[in-house]
């Protein structure tokens, strides 16, 4: 494509980062990336450190809003390249295009939820305590099968948008989005409903 040679390469998400370092190396790329590699969150840029290749810049928030607000116009600028998934909303691409950058965004991969769960798997959404979302296409897919709304632990800011959204009432979430969080939240709900239930059965 014409215009300013690529300053960057920004992931979002894990399995971006596979896709993309995977049809790098598909393409004879080589064993090191050209341009410098930006990433969200401490799992994005272990999948891309764990293929040996350095990541540059990690915004202070794992979201795609931090990276938009503070990745560094002129180490980055003003041209980025943003392999996404296909139903990533335009979060960074228009936070960073508010700053002036260039983004070229290819959409390399996609997530689908089950069209037809299995009967266990409806057996097992009916009697589940507390539901876990790392995506916000998950919350989605378990409000298409489910009426149930039971306590939910979400990765990050966006998750917890969704569940709100899906009529989820009692969310966890933490405030710094990630795994490490996520697992934290998770067992803050198992304790509340641990508690709950003492609660309950307490004469």
């Amino acid at each position: 494509a014409g215009g300013p040679e690529l300053g960057a390469v920004v992931l979002t998400s894990p399995e971006g980062a596979r896709v993309f370092l995977y049809a790098w190396a598909s393409a004879g790329g080589g064993e090191r990336l050209p341009i410098p590699v930006a990433c969200v969150g401490k799992g994005t840029a272990a999948v891309v450190e764990g293929a040996g290749v350095a990541v540059e810049f990690n915004p202070s928030k794992a979201d795609a809003e931090a990276l938009a607000a503070e990745l560094p116009f002129e180490r980055f600028g003003p041209r980025v390249l943003y392999p996404a998934s296909e139903i990533a909303p335009g979060t960074l691409q228009e936070g960073l295009t508010a700053r002036g950058f260039e983004v070229e965004r290819l959409n390399t991969y996609t997530t689908r939820a089950v069209e037809e769960p299995s009967d266990d798997m409806l057996a097992l959404m009916a009697n589940t305590d507390i539901v876990t979302f790392g995506s916000p296409s998950a919350v989605k897919a378990w409000a298409k099968h489910s009426s149930r709304r039971p306590p939910c632990a979400c990765i990050g800011g966006t998750s917890r948008t969704a569940a709100e959204a899906a009529g989820f009432s009692e969310i966890f979430s933490p405030e710094s989005p990630g795994v490490p969080g996520w697992a934290e939240v998770t067992v803050a709900a198992v304790r509340a409903k641990l508690r709950e239930a003492t609660a309950a059965s307490a004469p």
